[in-house]
C-alpha cells in the first residue's frame, strides 16, 4: 500500500473541541504513513497563557520544512484563514507553506468525514457516479456533515435530496444554494 514514510513531514493534530473518532482516524493515519506526529494538548499549551492561534502555530512551523496540522475547532473558516495568513511567513523563514486539514469547525463543515461518506456511496454504488437520492434528516441547521454534503455530492452527475427537519432546524438557504449550482 502507499505510504509516505517521511519522518521530516510534521502532522500536528489540534483538536481545539472534544473529538474520539476522527481524531484517532488521523492519528492512526499518520502513524500508518511514518510521519512525525505532534499530539497538541491546548489545555496544557500556552493557550493558557492567552499566546494566540497564530503565534502558536508560526512556532510549531518553525519546527520542521513541512507541516500539516489537522485542525478540530469551534471557529468557523479558521483553517482557510490560517493558510491564508500563514503562507507568507512560512515563505520568509524558509519553510513550505503549512497545510491545514479541516477536522470539522463549529457548525460550518466536516469536510473530512464527508469525503467518507461520498466514498461509501460510491463503493456500495460499484463506483457508479450517475445518480444517487439521499435524504438528509434531523438537525440540518447544526450538522456540519451535512454542510459539507453541499460540496461533496457534486461527484454524482445527478443528485437528488430530500431534506427532513422541523422548520427551525432546516438546512440554511446557502447550502441549499450551494447544492443547486
Amino acid at each position: 500500500p502507499f505510504r509516505i514514510e517521511d519522518p521530516e513531514l510534521n502532522v500536528y493534530l489540534m483538536f481545539l473541541e472534544a473529538s474520539t473518532r476522527t481524531k484517532e482516524s488521523f492519528r492512526s493515519a499518520a502513524n500508518f504513513h511514518g510521519v512525525t506526529l505532534n499530539i497538541f494538548d491546548a489545555a496544557t499549551s500556552s493557550f493558557v497563557k492567552k499566546e494566540s492561534l497564530i503565534d502558536t502555530i508560526k512556532m510549531l512551523v518553525g519546527y520542521g520544512k513541512r507541516s500539516i496540522f489537522i485542525m478540530r475547532t469551534q471557529m468557523e473558516g479558521v483553517c482557510l484563514a490560517l493558510e491564508e495568513q500563514l503562507a507568507p511567513y512560512a515563505e520568509r523563514i524558509g519553510r513550505e507553506k503549512p497545510v491545514f486539514i479541516n477536522a470539522g469547525d463549529g457548525r460550518h463543515e466536516h469536510p473530512t468525514q464527508e469525503f467518507l461518506d461520498e466514498f461509501t456511496f460510491l463503493e456500495q454504488q460499484k463506483w457508479d457516479d450517475s445518480y444517487i437520492h439521499v435524504a438528509l434528516i434531523g438537525d440540518l441547521l447544526h450538522g456540519r456533515t451535512v454542510h459539507s454534503k453541499a460540496d461533496g455530492l457534486k461527484i454524482f452527475r445527478k443528485v437528488v435530496v430530500d431534506l427532513v427537519a422541523p422548520t427551525e432546524l432546516m438546512l440554511p438557504e446557502s447550502y441549499k444554494s450551494q447544492m443547486l449550482d
